[in-house]
């Protein structure tokens, strides 16, 4: 024991960083998600961050991954060490990752969500007036005079149809609905 070396606090979790998922440049972490995913100890983020120049907190104080192994790199100890030659690999996968994905989305491999919430939104909205317009107007008039096995199958097939609405992903209504009175 007293001849064991004693690590750095920036050489801890050195071990971990292979099996730690990749984070994309863009993501804002917190000090100990920072101190996790780089491999720094929590005291030397805590240092570095409190530096001047170093990296500002976004407006939930959470702090940009790829800008702190950036400060960290060009201030930290060791500037040739192991551990920043690590450092320096793992921004440039970051940096590698973000531009395969802007690769991507202009490929259209992804679509933004605000370009899409229209579209799933209308097809909601259409379904469920189809749906209401099922339950609430058609199937009752139905059941009049029905039994209870006849009330079952009618069910058994408005459900069979709104399914097959949902499958086919129909976004408007095909025919005119009924509106409720004074709901016009």
């Amino acid at each position: 024991m007293k001849n064991q070396k004693r690590k750095s606090p920036h050489e801890s979790g050195r071990k971990k960083a292979g099996r730690r998922r990749l984070i994309g440049r863009g993501d804002w972490l917190s000090k100990r998600q920072i101190s996790f995913q780089s491999g720094v100890s929590s005291t030397t983020v805590q240092k570095y961050l409190a530096m001047p120049g170093a990296p500002a907190p976004n407006g939930r104080g959470l702090f940009s991954l790829a800008a702190f192994l950036t400060f960290y790199e060009e201030h930290g100890p060791g500037r040739d060490s192991a551990e920043m030659r690590r450092l320096r690999e793992r921004r440039l996968r970051i940096q590698v990752e973000d531009s395969e994905f802007e690769a991507a989305k202009k490929r259209g491999g992804y679509v933004a969500m605000a370009e899409i919430e229209p579209a799933i939104s209308g097809m909601m909205q259409g379904l469920t007036a189809d749906m209401r317009a099922k339950l609430e107007f058609e199937l009752p008039d139905k059941y009049a005079g029905c039994g209870a096995i006849q009330c079952k199958e009618m069910n058994a097939a408005a459900i069979d149809w709104i399914l097959r609405r949902l499958k086919d992903g129909a976004a408007a209504v095909t025919s005119p609905q009924p509106t409720r009175a004074g709901n016009a």
